[in-house]
């Protein structure tokens, strides 16, 4: 962007307000952990030309980090249980305590 002239005000975008977008979205999950995307979107009446349509579009892969089975949880030593509990031991009070946690 072009910053204005002193004294003048920065250009503004016009034209409809709540005109015709269009996107379109493609999503394929490849693993567990990977997923391959594509997106794109066009709209009409924005910037200085109201007749102009603005295209966009973007892809790529997005990966999930694998859940560590040890770990540390809010301050404590965690490990991650096969049964889908979690078993922490973190220090409270000056002692020790063994927390097990778990939803259903």
């Amino acid at each position: 962007m072009i910053a204005p002239a002193i004294g003048s005000e920065p250009e503004r975008l016009t034209g409809q307000t709540g005109g015709p977008a269009v996107t379109v979205g493609w999503r394929l999950q490849l693993s567990d952990q990977s997923t391959l995307y594509a997106d794109t979107s066009a709209a009409q009446g924005l910037g200085p030309n109201p007749a102009a349509a603005y295209y966009t579009t973007r892809g790529g892969v997005e990966w999930k980090t694998r859940k560590s089975r040890l770990g540390f949880d809010r301050g404590s030593v965690a490990m991650q249980l096969d049964s889908g509990y979690r078993l922490s031991l973190r220090t409270r009070r000056g002692g020790v305590a063994l927390v097990l946690r778990g939803s259903f």
